[in-house]
């Protein structure tokens, strides 16, 4: 058994390492609350949910295509720019940029901002 004594100086030093806030404590009706405010919210797991696995937590990097990469200069540089004018600088089909924009908003690299008339793009990385 762990030095009576010692867990709550641990959990203070743990989250000052992690580089989190320090530990709040309350009591009430007789209980003792701790709260640790993390740097990004948890996710309840389950035994065998592959969806919460650790693993799948892990913020994996972005992979894009040149294409794509090509795409969100376009959109950098100008926010409103339409997807015709995208097809027309890529020489590629209005189908083909879609899909990209599709494939782009998947990966969490963009987003749109509005309407497709008044609207604009946000690039995300």
């Amino acid at each position: 058994m762990e030095a009576w004594g010692r867990g709550i100086p641990n959990i203070f030093d743990l989250c000052k390492e992690s580089g989190l806030p320090k530990p709040e404590f309350e009591l009430a009706n007789g209980y003792v609350y701790l709260t640790i405010r993390f740097a990004k919210p948890l996710t309840p797991r389950l035994s065998g949910d592959r969806e919460n696995d650790r693993e799948d937590d892990r913020e994996k990097p972005i992979v894009l295509t040149s294409r794509q990469q090509l795409l969100l200069s376009l959109m950098k540089e100008n926010d409103r720019v339409t997807t015709e004018e995208m097809k027309e600088k890529l020489s590629v089909s209005i189908s083909t940029v879609n899909r990209e924009i599709a494939a782009l908003k998947k990966k969490k690299a963009l987003d749109r901002k509005g309407g497709d008339k008044d609207g604009s793009w946000v690039v995300l990385i």
